[in-house]
């Protein structure tokens, strides 16, 4: 019977050392993500250790290394292809007849749209600038792109005769670009 309660203590022990070494292994990052090891200078094993635990390298026979967990965050990666296109929407609601347009307020006449129209090659930036006729007033203006894929930087008066428009086209796309003004004589 002690013979059995002998071997039953050293399985025990076995047992318990594995898991603890287990537990060991599996903590010994540090909180910074930092693992620590020990290389033998003769036979070229590496030795995994926690100086949490006061494990150290051997003097004279292990060189002390140690590497991060996380490394360096990388560059961002390159802009994904366009996504398709969407579904189609519903149809919008009838705009109904209208009726004459309002005569202009007192103090302004002969209002007019001037337009100017332009190609861009994909990436390309553009400024373009489209003025009133002599004696004019710039009211508005905008900017209609087709197709749309880059981005307006500005759009508003460059003058009280002008209206102007910075463009950015998509790096992988050609288009359209058309600034406009919107312009009548004020008094």
């Amino acid at each position: 019977m002690r013979r059995r309660e002998t071997v039953a203590a050293a399985i025990g022990a076995l047992v318990a050392t594995v898991l603890a070494s287990g537990v060991a292994l599996a903590t010994n990052p540090s909180s910074a993500g930092t693992i620590q090891a020990c290389y033998a200078k003769f036979g070229g094993q590496l030795r995994v250790i926690n100086p949490a635990n006061h494990e150290h390298c051997r003097n004279g026979w292990e060189v002390p290394l140690s590497w991060s967990e996380f490394g360096a965050k990388g560059d961002p990666g390159p802009q994904g292809p366009p996504g398709p296109p969407g579904p189609k929407g519903d149809k919008g609601d009838s705009g109904g007849s209208g009726g004459a347009a309002a005569a202009p307020a007192a103090g302004m006449s002969g209002w007019e749209k001037d337009t100017f129209t332009t190609s861009l090659d994909p990436g390309e930036m553009t400024t373009t600038v489209v003025s009133c006729s002599a004696g004019k007033h710039v009211l508005g203006g905008g900017v209609l792109v087709t197709p749309t894929f880059g981005t307006v930087l500005a759009s508003g008066p460059n003058s009280d005769s002008g209206w102007q428009v910075t463009y950015k086209n998509d790096p992988s796309n050609a288009t359209s670009m058309t600034t406009y003004a919107i312009c009548a004589t004020t008094s």
